[in-house]
């Protein structure tokens, strides 16, 4: 997910660790536009954020994802195997994802 993230990107982000979640972190400043959750070695539950989330949630369940509409975000579950058969999408998103919170 991090190598998705920063494909394209000015300055890599780095992992940051929270006691639930993980971030994407430049320097000392966490970046909110992608949170992680991990869950039990199943997958992970990525949180992001992008202005046409509805739009990105059903493209995302129509690749074979589960993903679902949150107030100010939305999320996907990614497990290890999804991300090699949609790398493509997961990361047209995230690109999204950091261009619009870079903006």
């Amino acid at each position: 997910i991090l190598s998705l993230a920063n494909e394209g990107a000015d300055k890599p982000y780095e992992l940051g660790y929270g006691k639930r979640h993980v971030t994407l972190r430049q320097g000392s400043h966490s970046s909110l536009f992608l949170r992680m959750y991990p869950r039990k070695g199943r997958f992970v539950n990525v949180r992001f954020a992008v202005s046409d989330k509805a739009e990105w949630v059903a493209r995302l369940e129509e690749a074979g994802l589960t993903a679902s509409d949150l107030r100010r975000r939305a999320r996907v579950n990614v497990a290890q195997s999804d991300l090699a058969k949609h790398r493509e999408l997961l990361g047209e998103l995230f690109h999204q994802a950091r261009e619009e919170y870079e903006e």
